[in-house]
């Protein structure tokens, strides 16, 4: 994902149907709906994508940007630890609708396994809504190998300020109900 994101390209259904392992090596496929980034964060004219794997941002029509795989890439990690993708309990409404309205990903279930607390930091950091929090591909290989949050923010997308207005607008609708 590193040297796809070095060339500007994102993959934009990263899952596990796309991942291939074989003689040691790990090939990442499916690149049909993959695209170069613009410097401009733009509406998408379709969403596209895997439902169990999509980013916030991508569910509320914004194109995919590096930070988008890196949630699909977080929910992969969750799929490892539970055995089921985060949201597989939920029909594709009601996940788009949890998606759009800015609430955090349930994340007990990676404390309720005996997995290692790097894993389930690093995709814990993989899963956080607001996209400007997740980290690069480059920080989760280092945080991987070290334990420790450094090395290279790698290729980060600007977000635009209609981000925050409309996170904005979410949380004042959800006050006054």
């Amino acid at each position: 994902m590193e040297y796809l994101h070095g060339r500007n390209i994102v993959h934009y259904d990263l899952k596990y149907e796309n991942i291939l392992y074989n003689n040691g090596r790990i090939k990442i496929t499916d690149f049909g709906i993959s695209r170069k980034v613009v410097k401009s964060f733009g509406r998408a004219k379709f969403v596209r994508g895997t439902k169990y794997y999509m980013a916030p941002e991508v569910a509320n029509g914004w194109c995919a940007v590096y930070e988008s795989d890196v949630w699909s890439f977080g929910c992969m990690l969750y799929y490892v630890a539970t055995g089921r993708p985060p949201y597989h309990d939920m029909d594709a409404e009601t996940l788009f609708r949890r998606l759009q309205l800015d609430r955090e990903l349930p994340l007990a279930p990676l404390r309720n396994h005996n997995i290692p607390l790097l894993f389930a930091q690093a995709t814990e950091a993989c899963l956080r809504w607001n996209l400007v929090h997740r980290p690069s591909f480059s920080m989760l290989k280092t945080f991987l190998r070290t334990g420790v949050w450094s090395g290279s923010h790698g290729k980060t997308t600007k977000v635009p300020p209609s981000i925050s207005v409309l996170r904005t607008s979410i949380n004042k609708a959800r006050n006054i109900r």
